[in-house]
């Protein structure tokens, strides 16, 4: 069935109303730090490690079932000054899963984070970032906020760190870019031990995906 002329209106004024993000303003001089697939163990640390030596904050996409484990970790990010976003409940193909379910792995999700940060809504994104349309309607028609990124690490492929490196090297981040890492893997946390000191110098700055998300 398709869209009536009205929802697509009220749809598009969601989109342009910063309910969908992918990039910051392209005006400013500052990135966006997300990292999915937390929190772990021990990669996770390493990472908090660096962004507090670092004076940078971010934000964390966070698959429930892990935080349920680790509320500890939860806790330290969200005491650093980091923000926790919605990585479902599980980490599953959606695509797969009718629509009432995954609408369930994301109200799981939030109701377990706003028991450590007390936001009702939190940010989300999708696992592997596939993002059904039929999702994708449902979420702004209930004005929950979408992240996604516009620059990808590939940090997933779990390279060597020269390969990461060698990426931003060849292609380098953009003013306003949201950049995809995870925070599951030491790559990652050796690879953020040269780019911070690097982008610092380069003049950027580092933000959340503010404005904190929330009903409007």
């Amino acid at each position: 069935m398709g869209l009536g002329t009205s929802t697509r209106n009220i749809l598009l004024g969601l989109l342009m109303n910063g309910h969908f993000v992918a990039h910051r303003s392209r005006q400013n001089r500052t990135l966006a730090l997300t990292f999915d697939d937390g929190p772990d163990p021990i990669h996770t640390l390493g990472v908090l490690d660096i962004l507090r030596a670092q004076g940078v904050s971010a934000t964390f996409f966070m698959i429930g079932e892990r935080a349920e484990r680790h509320p500890e970790i939860v806790k330290r990010i969200l005491d650093e000054g980091h923000e926790i976003g919605n990585h479902a409940y599980r980490h599953v193909k959606f695509a797969a899963l009718p629509l009432q379910n995954q609408l369930n792995e994301i109200d799981q999700t939030d109701h377990l984070l706003s028991r450590c940060d007390g936001r009702q809504w939190h940010w989300f994104r999708p696992p592997q970032g596939r993002l059904p349309l039929r999702l994708l309607f449902a979420l702004l028609q209930k004005r929950h906020r979408v992240a996604m990124w516009s620059y990808d690490s590939l940090d997933y492929k779990k390279q060597d760190v020269a390969s990461v490196l060698s990426r931003f090297s060849s292609s380098p981040v953009r003013d306003g870019d949201v950049i995809l890492f995870h925070d599951d893997n030491n790559v990652t946390v050796l690879a953020l031990q040269h780019l911070l000191p690097q982008w610092r110098a380069q003049g950027y700055a580092f933000s959340l995906l503010a404005p904190r998300p929330g009903p409007s």
